[in-house]
């Protein structure tokens, strides 16, 4: 079997949040872990050196600066040797045989595979949130291997899924994304352009620790508007083919009903109103299939209508004015890794943005960010003066 790398990637999860999740990659069964990489900025950082110490086979390695999601992909490709690299939210805990059943279908000839994850609550049970994403996501009723199709489309879930180095022919993630979303599922309709073979797993599972709230919802369904506007721009531009799925790409009728039941009046408003109900239908129904209604209710259709004015807000003129603006990333970060012996960060090399590939340039060895431009491009030839 060819070896394998698995990248647990952190921000702002706690410490115990964090031992769990590498604590359950060491138990996974069936296969063996070559290179257990933890790439972590922001708060998650502090907690590195501790972990390096408690388990001498992780290597630790620390963004001094938050540049999001994508970035850390491209750099666990970067810091790895491995042919099959894993990419695990560091909020996550895989089950134990995640990792055997992607590695097959990996072996098999995928170049990427992705599975789902479930939210538990105190009493163990699954809360809301595992509910809505199956039940929308078209993951529910999935029991065995899906290979995905812009007709047969299932989103991919960045935070557990695999890839095949060799399969990727230089694809990185596109550092554009930011700190929004969305970047796992144009990485997938880019290898779906290119014919390269994804895999949706529905026995690749993990436990999702980080607790939901109605703030945390909402805010999120603010970010998914600006990366599906981005999306837009980039399939565009890139001429990718973007799947009509009711999850990443619902129309808004909620909101769109909801505004023309304020200005019609009698029958029209009656007409309306039928319509909505049956738009809610359909958003509910799945739910009602899944179970857990009287619980899930009231959030499911919270989460749908903010999704909804989400996309609305994406595809209408104005939604550069109501979107939130997204954030500039900075030129150069520094790259470290946590030395257990000195309990300090050593230096590993810098980051420096290319703004013509949408990346950041992992450069080995520690350079004076200083010197460096904010555009990586080609060394003019040095002109030669001829001396008279």
């Amino acid at each position: 079997m060819s070896k394998v790398a698995v990248c647990l990637l952190a921000h702002n999860e706690s410490e115990d949040v964090v031992l769990r999740s590498v604590e359950a990659v060491r138990r996974c069964e069936g296969v063996t872990v070559d290179e257990l990489v933890l790439i972590a900025n922001g708060p998650a950082a502090s907690a590195l050196p501790g972990l390096v110490r408690r388990f001498p086979e992780l290597r630790a390695v620390r963004i001094d600066e938050n540049l999001g999601i994508a970035v850390s992909r491209n750099l666990a490709l970067d810091v790895t040797r491995s042919p099959l690299v894993f990419f695990v939210d560091a909020h996550m805990v895989l089950a134990r045989d995640a990792l055997a059943i992607a590695c097959a279908e990996l072996e098999a000839g995928a170049c990427a595979v992705f599975g789902t994850y479930r939210t538990r609550g105190r009493d163990g049970q699954l809360t809301h949130r595992d509910l809505l994403y199956s039940a929308f996501a078209g993951k529910r009723d999935r029991r065995e291997p899906l290979v995905v199709s812009h007709d047969r489309f299932v989103g991919m879930t960045g935070g557990i899924c695999g890839v095949s180095r060799q399969h990727l022919d230089g694809l990185r993630f596109d550092t554009e994304f930011a700190l929004t979303s969305m970047e796992d599922i144009h990485f997938q309709l880019r290898l779906l352009r290119r014919g390269s073979p994804v895999v949706y797993l529905p026995g690749m599972v993990a436990d999702h620790l980080h607790p939901s709230s109605l703030r945390g919802l909402a805010r999120k369904r603010l970010k998914d508007a600006r990366a599906y506007a981005l999306l837009r721009r980039r399939g565009a531009k890139q001429d990718l083919v973007l799947p009509r799925s009711r999850y990443l790409f619902p129309a808004p009728l909620v909101p769109l009903a909801a505004l023309l039941c304020a200005v019609t009046r009698g029958a029209l408003r009656r007409v309306v109103l039928a319509a909505l109900g049956v738009s809610l239908g359909r958003e509910v129904l799945p739910l009602v299939r899944a179970g857990g209604l009287c619980r899930s209710l009231p959030m499911a259709l919270l989460d749908r209508v903010l999704w909804q004015c989400g996309t609305l807000a994406a595809v209408s003129p104005l939604g550069a004015v109501l979107r939130p603006p997204a954030r500039t990333l900075p030129a150069t970060a520094t790259v470290s890794e946590a030395d257990p012996e000195s309990e300090r960060f050593v230096p590993l090399g810098l980051l420096v943005r290319d703004d013509q590939r949408h990346d950041y340039v992992h450069l080995l060895e520690p350079v004076r960010s200083d010197r460096l431009p904010l555009t990586v491009v080609a060394a003019p030839a040095p002109r030669v003066e001829r001396v008279p």
